[in-house]
């Protein structure tokens, strides 16, 4: 997703910032679990060592600003009953496409995600995830809702499920 030269870069910014600090390669976040999991490398005494930690507690109270109010960030949920329209989403993504710059300062969205439906496949449930500019949808298999009321009615699974979440269907 990034070129060799950009990956390079970052490999030695983030090793100044951390040498003793692993870095894994990965594309869209695929590692190995054991590869971050159980690995013995975090130490909890050399931790609060560091001059970042130090700092964070000996400030005064009321001195720590957490990263969403230093950083600007924020989020929101967007939950509608109604699915996408299949033409306007893809005049949207076009654009998106056509003028990422645009879309990032304007709409300053760095991370998204969620489950979807089109309004031409309402049984199809789609996972929509954004990293910045880039956006791939995913086939996230089918809604229970929409499956038959034979495979589902004898164990109650979508009318216990319907009730505990407030489906509106």
């Amino acid at each position: 997703l990034v070129s060799a030269d950009a990956l390079g870069a970052l490999g030695a910014r983030l090793h100044a910032l951390n040498r003793l600090a692993a870095q894994l390669q990965s594309t869209h976040g695929a590692v190995p679990v054991d590869a971050v999991v159980r690995t013995g490398r975090f130490d909890w005494r050399a931790a609060m060592a560091t001059p970042g930690w130090l700092a964070e507690l000996s400030a005064p109270a009321g001195a720590h600003h957490a990263e969403s109010e230093v950083y600007g960030i924020s989020h929101f949920v967007y939950a509608r009953t109604r699915p996408f329209d299949g033409g306007r989403l893809d005049a949207l993504l076009r654009a998106r496409r056509e003028d990422r710059s645009h879309c990032l300062h304007a709409c300053r969205l760095l991370r998204s995600k969620g489950f979807w439906w089109l309004a031409g496949a309402p049984a199809l449930k789609l996972e929509w995830a954004t990293a910045a500019a880039d956006f791939v949808p995913r086939v996230a298999g089918c809604w229970l809702g929409a499956l038959a009321q034979a495979a589902h009615a004898a164990s109650g699974l979508v009318a216990a499920v319907g009730a505990r979440d407030g489906w509106d269907e």
